[in-house]
């Protein structure tokens, strides 16, 4: 079964859009090799649509594995979340934005302590 922001491979979990971090944006204008249109991306970080060439690959990233996470601080490419309630905050906002289920805060000492455990 796949998730609705990891249906596998490369996706983006809203990190560039909301740009919490406050990076500075900036315009790459796309071209489409088949039809020549050019397509106008803002993003403080487009990730693999560097790489690839596409516009539809704007903010788009390798998720990480969840192995070990405890170690890893600072979270996301752009280190904006400091600690795993950072980036358990960072969901919450990113699920009500796409009227996606939150993760109750009641349960966040839990889900910390089972990542934690990781």
């Amino acid at each position: 079964m796949t998730h609705p922001f990891f249906p596998g491979g490369f996706t983006s979990i809203g990190i560039s859009e909301l740009n919490r971090a406050g990076l500075q944006v900036r315009a790459y204008d796309v071209t489409d090799p088949a039809t020549g249109a050019v397509t106008r991306v803002t993003s403080p970080d487009p990730g693999r649509m560097l790489i690839s060439g596409k516009a539809s690959d704007a903010n788009f990233f390798d998720p990480t594995q969840l192995r070990g996470i405890r170690k890893t601080a600072p979270y996301f490419h752009d280190n904006s979340a400091a600690t795993l309630l950072d980036v358990l905050n960072h969901y919450n906002l990113l699920f009500t934005v796409t009227n996606t289920p939150t993760v109750p805060t009641a349960e966040f000492n839990g889900l910390i302590a089972y990542l934690n455990r990781l």
